[in-house]
């Protein structure tokens, strides 16, 4: 008959006395089992700073939303005006738009002439410092208008995404509301001179609004650059033209300044009148090496300008951009009201809920 091998006591011995080896058997290094058990000890802790993380951020989002004061309606009668609709809010055509476009010169102006022709040196800055001084005459008759504006910067020496939002813009008192559709969806920032010490407010767009509903701060504070080189103060044709005349005014007596007067294809691919300007070295004035500038054929309204940067060290390299200003849709004489510039505004989303 077969013996069964014997079976140990309590006491790690076979009733025989022989002893048996009780040590557990470890996994070979490496093994699948080795990690697994790797993973369940790393996962504990893992979980629970991930927890800890969550609670924290989710802590500060809800005192942040918390400690944000609900907003009040700025205007006297905020509840009765009716803020302007956006010209580009809804299904209008491009044919449409390129109608409204038509239709901003003002009527009883004295006729501006642009060239037929290319022409350049001391007679084309003449002919654009005239074109220029009447241009701004213009839009400082301009009550407000609004528009689809894109912009596109090189920001600490990287050049970022084009950007696309919706303008509202007011003269008096220098108002300016925004609205941002692409990137940062859903972003609104609204200044208004004289209103909350002169400081801007505005929301981010996204994920980032739970850590902030809204910010108040003023318009050169790093906050509100963070993605713009210039403030919100120079938003706008009229400090767009100012800056242009400016300029243009300094190339009168420079003689190593180019411009050229000629007509060229603008983003929409309509011929319209530009002019190029260029610098060949960083002098300490100029700020670009080179600039090209789209006017509307009628107003002579600035609507499109690149400027480029100077190249450094390889002849052969391209200029690099260093921004793009663009108006889309522009409608002018809009009837804005404070409304259209007042947070509380049912129509934005500046709201604590």
């Amino acid at each position: 008959m077969q013996k069964l091998d014997p079976i140990p006591n309590g006491e790690g011995q076979c009733p025989s006395g022989t002893s048996v080896d009780r040590t557990s058997v470890q996994p070979a290094a490496g093994s699948p089992f080795e990690s697994k058990a790797r993973r369940n000890r790393l996962g504990g802790p893992l979980r629970i700073f991930g927890a800890i993380l969550l609670i924290v951020v989710c802590s500060i989002a809800a005192l942040s939303w918390y400690f944000t004061p609900p907003l009040e309606a700025e205007a006297d009668s905020a509840h009765d005006a009716k803020p302007a609709s956006l010209a580009h809010e809804g299904s209008t055509t491009s044919v449409e738009r390129d109608r409204r476009e038509d239709r901003i010169a003002t009527t009883a102006e004295p006729q501006l002439v642009w060239p037929s022709e290319r022409l350049d040196g001391l007679e084309a800055k003449r002919v654009l410092d005239r074109v220029m001084l009447e241009t701004g005459k213009r839009i400082d008759r301009v009550s407000g208008y609004t528009a689809l504006f894109h912009k596109r910067e090189r920001i600490d020496g990287k050049l970022g995404p084009m950007e696309t939002m919706r303008i509202k813009v007011r003269s008096r008192p220098f108002s300016v509301y925004l609205k941002y559709l692409d990137p940062s969806r859903g972003k609104e920032v609204i200044y208004v001179a004289g209103k909350r010490d002169n400081k801007l407010i505005g929301h981010f767009g996204g994920a980032s609004r739970m850590l902030a509903p809204r910010i108040v701060v003023p318009p050169d504070h790093p906050a509100a650059l963070a993605s713009s080189r210039h403030p919100i103060t120079d938003a706008g044709l009229a400090h767009l033209i100012k800056k242009l005349i400016k300029f243009r005014n300094i190339d009168l007596t420079d003689d190593r300044a180019v411009t050229v007067l000629d007509w060229g294809s603008d983003f929409k691919g309509r011929r319209r009148p530009r002019s190029l300007h260029r610098h060949p070295a960083p002098d300490g004035v100029h700020l670009y090496a080179e600039v090209e500038i789209f006017y509307d054929p009628e107003t002579y309204i600035p609507y499109q300008i690149t400027n480029f940067g100077w190249r450094e060290g390889n002849d052969d390299a391209s200029l690099p951009l260093v921004e793009m200003y663009r108006y889309d849709d522009l409608a002018f004489d809009v009837p804005l009201s404070d409304m259209d510039f007042d947070p509380a505004n049912p129509a934005y989303e500046f709201r604590r809920f």
